[in-house]
C-alpha cells in the first residue's frame, strides 16, 4: 500500500509493528514528499522508521538507506548515514512502543467502553 501511495491512519503503527527491510525505501520516499507543515505525520513516519531500524538491524538499515539515496542524489557520505542509523538504534525502544501504544498492546475493556461512549 505504501508503494501505491495509499496512506491511512494506522499505516505508521502497522509499519512500526511489522515493517521490514522492504518497507524502508518506500517509507523514506513518502517522508521525502511530506511537507514540513504536516508535523504529526512526519513524526509518525520517523518513529515507524526507528522501529523498523531496531528490528532489522544496523547492516540492513544501512543497505536500505543507501538504496534510497541512490534514488535521491546527492547522497550523504556513508559516515553520515552511519550516524543516523546509530541514532535510530540508540533511541529507546520503550519510547517507540509508548508512541504507538495502541499497536503494542491488546485492546482492553476500557478501550471498548470509550469507543461506545463516542458512538
Amino acid at each position: 500500500m505504501l508503494t501505491a501511495g495509499r496512506v491511512f491512519y494506522e499505516l505508521y503503527g502497522f509499519l512500526a509493528i511489522a515493517g521490514n527491510a522492504r518497507t524502508v525505501v518506500p517509507l523514506m520516499k513518502r517522508m521525502a514528499r511530506l511537507p514540513q507543515k504536516r508535523g504529526a505525520e512526519n513524526e509518525d513516519a520517523v518513529m515507524a522508521l526507528i522501529a523498523i531500524a531496531q528490528r532489522i538491524g544496523r547492516e540492513a538499515m544501512l543497505t536500505e538507506m543507501a538504496a534510497f539515496e541512490q534514488l535521491t542524489p546527492p547522497a550523504p557520505a556513508p559516515s553520515e548515514r552511519k550516524v543516523v542509523v546509530e541514532k535510530f538504534l540508540a533511541y529507546p525502544r520503550q519510547a517507540v512502543e509508548d508512541y504507538f501504544q495502541l499497536f503494542y498492546r491488546s485492546s482492553s475493556a476500557d478501550d471498548l467502553a470509550k469507543a461506545m461512549e463516542r458512538a
